[in-house]
């Protein structure tokens, strides 16, 4: 509800619940609308550090910094800060599934519902691997703060899925420190 009333107030027409009535709008985008969007689709974490470079009109530097964050976060919980060597090319690499999902079981033996998020949360991280090669060597078009958008809300997923989960190695260290304490 939320997002439907910023994107009327944006483009001065009602939103359908499927999509938005004169799309053409978003091209015109001023950076208030683009922030206020902003802020309620991407995380937090992702927003503070880019909302000043979206205030200031640097759209591309603001997604670059996006994506930046997303392979650091990855890197602080693997060591590697490419999604390709964390998940393999076909996203179906199970090495650092222990520090990511907190799971010990290989890919085989997990139920397909586990295993379905697990590479979907790989292909989301090639997928930022992919669009930052991409950004990195195509010159981006001023204005065009749709795509900027869509990108931020993908690092922003990516960002999320890998920092929601305790790595498992603080998880242990706090159930050890819990079982000292309790004695149980």
């Amino acid at each position: 509800t939320e997002i439907r009333s910023i994107l009327s107030e944006i483009s001065e027409t009602k939103t359908s619940s499927v999509g938005i009535r004169g799309a053409s709008a978003l091209e015109t985008w001023d950076n208030g609308s683009l922030l206020g969007l902003a802020q309620v689709l991407v995380v937090s974490d992702i927003f503070d550090r880019v909302a000043p470079l979206l205030r200031s009109n640097h759209q591309q530097q603001a997604v670059e910094e996006a994506f930046k964050l997303v392979r650091e976060r990855l890197r602080l919980l693997t060591g590697k800060e490419k999604a390709s060597d964390v998940f393999g090319p076909t996203g179906q690499s199970d090495k650092f599934y222990t520090e990511l999902f907190g799971l010990d079981e290989s890919f085989k033996e997990l139920d397909d519902r586990v295993r379905d998020h697990c590479v979907g949360v790989a292909h989301t991280q090639l997928a930022i691997q992919n669009y930052r090669n991409v950004l990195f060597h195509t010159p981006y078009a001023d204005g065009e703060v749709r795509q900027t958008l869509q990108y931020l809300v993908l690092a922003s997923l990516a960002f999320e899925s890998i920092s929601s989960q305790l790595p498992f190695t603080v998880a242990t260290e706090i159930r050890e420190w819990v079982e000292a304490k309790r004695l149980s």
